[in-house]
């Protein structure tokens, strides 16, 4: 009789060591697909509203109502959810831009030219977070309105 323990390792971890730049691109899609819903509506949130704000001369009746409130509900979900990716986008470049300073300060004379690649993608990188971060305050004011 053999009595041999079998050793089972860990299961990987469910989801990779947190990358700023994954996290960006996860926000960004986020944010597309969010607009494009929103497109989709044939109203303007701001015109469902006004429609319930003036339901009688409008000639809403109860089923046209509750539809309009059921499109206005749906808009108020999907600009929370732009919103919450704007914020995510803005935490994830903030995360990436903190990660590039740690990596700024390797001296110029011992970079490789891999390294230096990498320097000058993470300065253009910094450059695209100076952009984004207008776009996204200018966003972030809209959608808390």
């Amino acid at each position: 009789e053999c009595k041999r323990r079998i050793s089972i390792p860990p299961p990987p971890p469910l989801l990779p060591p947190k990358d700023p730049w994954t996290d960006f691109r996860i926000a960004h899609e986020i944010l597309i697909n969010m607009e494009e819903l929103l497109r989709g509506y044939p109203t303007s949130l701001d015109y469902d509203l006004e429609l319930l704000r003036n339901w009688k001369e409008n000639g809403l009746n109860a089923r046209k109502m509750n539809a309009v409130m059921f499109r206005v509900e749906m808009k108020r979900i999907i600009h929370v959810a732009i919103l919450e990716a704007l914020r995510r986008i803005q935490i994830s470049f903030q995360d990436a831009a903190g990660v590039m300073k740690k990596h700024q300060k390797i001296p110029q004379h011992i970079q490789t030219k891999e390294e230096a690649s990498e320097r000058r993608a993470r300065e253009m990188k910094d450059a695209a977070w100076v952009a984004w971060e207008a776009d996204i305050s200018k966003w972030s004011d809209e959608y808390e309105r």
